[in-house]
């Protein structure tokens, strides 16, 4: 079964910390730097990412993630993270969050993508 991971990516501005355009790649993204385990990079490779202000927030961007890259994350107390490459995806916006909810979450660990513009 496919798999969705919904992460709280806070803003700069107008733009999303870590969040860059993938140059010459039409509507592909990188999100940095994100602690994820191999093991769930590879569940979660062809699934789905959800970006959200805030867990009571729905998505406002959204996407089949398409890869991972190292990335080191500067100033953090685990200085070794990934950057998430997706396609991003119209119909994943406006979703609600779905996971790990307790109050210190930022992510809601590796979900089913069970929802039906999940499944194409």
């Amino acid at each position: 079964m496919t798999k969705a991971i919904h992460l709280i990516n806070e803003r700069d501005g107008l733009s999303r910390k870590g969040l860059t355009k993938v140059a010459d790649a039409q509507d592909t993204w990188r999100s940095c730097c994100w602690v994820l385990s191999r093991d769930d990079q590879d569940v979660l490779l062809g699934g789905w990412l959800y970006l959200h202000d805030s867990k009571g927030k729905p998505a406002s961007f959204a996407g089949r993630i398409i890869g991972f890259e190292d990335a080191e994350r500067v100033g953090a107390a685990i200085e070794q993270g990934v950057a998430i490459v997706f396609q991003v995806r119209r119909d994943g916006r406006d979703r609600k969050w779905r996971g790990a909810s307790h109050g210190m979450a930022w992510s809601s660990g590796v979900i089913d993508a069970d929802l039906p513009h999940e499944q194409v």
